[in-house]
């Protein structure tokens, strides 16, 4: 038998271009798969008790205490899709403060095709039923079971900054009044740059991103009359009162 390296060689470059064909088309196949998926965030302004219109917001807490907020703002700093749901930030914590907080190092959003990485700074005297939106991402094709909202303070690359408070650099900002038990109103303001831990939310199931499921809609509703459930109004700014705050905030969000 006599050993053709020429037409050998041939064979071998018809094969390599087979193979290579067939590896471009699967990730031809991918791209577009993964290019035509969105995920379209927003934000949903909410009070359990009743609806109020823009403006200040009057409410109740747990304890019969009527609240009133004339300004009061939230950052929500990241958005991220989650495969796992197993984190540390799905189940629940002691609440002391130093649980609430994370160190300044982490306080930054990752880019990445499945977080949506703009601060937004949500204005919570819109009015109730208000749905904000914040944007939108173009994940790969995979199964999500929830996401991980960060609370951390604004950068002047946020969106929806307020004109009268500057929330740079701020996370969290209240001006309002409480009825103490004397019907005398109580001016107060709670403003803090606080970096949250993260807060994981599960969908009630599967978000299943594929070709034949190309798009989604995500809302996190902010249900912001339970932030003051618990407190006593009269002493803000001592240690385990603001956790419980910082515990209430974190709390008040979940996703429809």
């Amino acid at each position: 038998m006599i050993f053709n390296a020429s037409r050998f060689s041939r064979f071998l470059l018809g094969a390599l271009v087979v193979f290579l064909s067939a590896c471009g088309g699967g990730n031809s196949g991918s791209a577009e798969i993964t290019e035509g998926i969105t995920v379209n965030f927003s934000a949903l302004i909410k009070n359990e008790a009743n609806t109020a219109t823009t403006g200040s917001k009057v409410f109740f807490n747990s304890e019969g205490t009527q609240i009133t907020l004339t300004k009061a703002y939230l950052v929500i700093w990241s958005i991220e899709l989650d495969q796992a749901c197993s984190s540390n930030h799905f189940v629940g914590v002691s609440e002391t403060l130093l649980n609430w907080i994370v160190p300044a190092a982490q306080a930054h959003a990752v880019e990445s095709p499945t977080r949506l990485s703009t601060p937004n700074v949500i204005d919570l005297t819109a009015a109730d039923g208000t749905t904000l939106s914040l944007g939108e991402i173009t994940p790969p094709p995979a199964s999500y079971c929830g996401i991980v909202a960060e609370l951390f303070p604004a950068d002047d690359d946020a969106a929806n900054l307020p004109e009268e408070i500057d929330m740079i650099g701020r996370t969290v900002y209240i001006e309002g009044n409480y009825k103490n038990s004397e019907d005398t109103l109580i001016d107060f303001s709670i403003d803090l740059n606080t970096k949250f831990q993260e807060k994981g939310i599960k969908f009630s199931s599967l978000e299943i991103l594929d070709g034949n499921n190309k798009t989604a809609n995500s809302t996190i509703t902010i249900q912001y009359n339970q932030w003051f459930d618990g407190l006593d109004l009269t002493q803000l700014e001592q240690g385990d009162v603001r956790s419980q705050f910082l515990h209430n905030v974190r709390n008040s969000l979940s996703i429809n």
